[in-house]
């Protein structure tokens, strides 16, 4: 069933990519600094395209069902689950677009840019955080309580500032990225660190 596939999908992510819902900016900053630079954070292309085709599929499932459901509950259920799975997609699109970085910059041997590579970072870095803005207006059109209102907030002060703090290695306006450790909970899977 779709839901048992979403579980599996759920767990599949948290063991093999990272936890979706896990907006914590300073565990973000923590976790993806290596060498003293603010670097992407480089999953298997495999796995994050396993979980594309994985939503997209579920996406197609739930929308078989959308026409059986008989009431507005259901519909409203069924629409959320559509919603969360696209932004899903949105938000591994836009991880994916920033390890585009590494076919233009070599963060173990960083030397200046040049001005083709600085036009192509550029691109790279507006194109991901375009896609976290697309990410919070579609997870914005569905908000059925103040928990999805929460998850939009931290979603929007983590992602984005994220793809700022990775920014920072090539924009010295935001230096306020280059310090040495954030002030932040453990991670929830301590063992990847």
């Amino acid at each position: 069933s779709a839901c048992k596939r979403l579980a599996a999908l759920d767990t599949y992510n948290r063991d093999n990519l990272f936890n979706i819902g896990f907006c914590a900016i300073v565990c973000w900053l923590n976790w993806h600094r290596r060498n003293g630079v603010m670097q992407p954070r480089r999953f298997p292309a495999e796995y994050l395209n396993h979980a594309v085709a994985e939503y997209s599929a579920l996406i197609d499932m739930w929308r078989a069902l959308l026409p059986t459901a008989e009431k507005k509950e259901g519909i409203a259920f069924v629409r959320l689950l559509i919603n969360r799975c696209q932004t899903s997609i949105l938000h591994i699109r836009a991880l994916m677009k920033l390890d585009e970085l590494d076919t233009v910059y070599d963060y173990n041997n960083p030397v200046p840019l040049t001005a083709d590579q600085a036009e192509k970072i550029d691109t790279i870095l507006k194109e991901a955080k375009a896609l976290t803005t697309q990410y919070m207006h579609l997870y914005g059109e569905v908000l059925p309580d103040r928990g999805g209102e929460g998850q939009l907030v931290s979603y929007a002060v983590t992602t984005p500032v994220f793809i700022d703090a990775v920014a920072s290695n090539f924009n010295d306006s935001i230096a306020v990225f280059h310090t040495d450790t954030y002030d932040a909970p453990p991670m929830p899977d301590a063992e990847v660190r």
